[in-house]
């Protein structure tokens, strides 16, 4: 029997959209049936029931140190749940071209130790400060981008799009998380 997934994700401006849809993408070629649940908006009767699941992702943007207000519900909600599934959570955050194990560590074991979570698989991946007028992000919050994304350049020596996409988000690691997961999901 073909084993399935849900990925629930929270995402403000789409960068932690699109690492989920190719997480789907990832996993559905390794043979596993995936449900892609975008959490912003959706009124809890609409979020199917984890236990329909052999395996369950969560994964939210950073904003300002924070996860989604959505992805942080559904982790409450489901958090003794989670212990019943193969459960693995992710995040993506611009600041991971920084400092990646100083973000994983900020951004994902706190929240795993704060809330007493037991994930079989969790990682870090970096964002996207988009500059573009195109931006999902208003100007606020391009201009909060663009200072973050000048102390990159400047500390890391990071080429910075001033007006572009600046995407820091390395495709291979998240395959490589994606390609852990199934196995987990696969033996269970």
């Amino acid at each position: 029997m073909a084993k399935n997934v849900m990925i629930a994700y929270g995402s403000r401006y789409g960068c932690t959209e699109e690492v989920s849809k190719e997480i789907g993408k990832t996993l559905e070629a390794a043979g596993i049936t995936t449900k892609i649940i975008n959490l912003g908006g959706l009124k809890e009767s609409d979020i199917p029931s984890i236990e329909n699941f052999d395996g369950v992702l969560v994964g939210s943007g950073i904003k300002v140190g924070k996860w989604t207000n959505e992805a942080d519900l559904f982790i409450d909600k489901n958090k003794d749940r989670f212990k019943d599934t193969i459960f693995g959570m992710f995040a993506c955050a611009g600041f991971v071209a920084n400092d990646p194990e100083k973000s994983k560590d900020m951004y994902v074991e706190e929240k795993i130790q704060k809330l007493g979570l037991n994930p079989d698989v969790y990682d870090i991946f970096g964002g996207v400060f988009d500059l573009s007028r195109k931006s999902k992000a208003g100007f606020m919050d391009r201009k909060i981008m663009s200072i973050a994304a000048k102390g990159l350049e400047r500390e890391k020596g990071i080429k910075i799009e001033k007006k572009g996409k600046n995407d820091f988000r390395d495709w291979n690691q998240i395959k490589l998380f994606t390609l852990k997961f199934a196995e987990l999901v696969k033996s269970k």
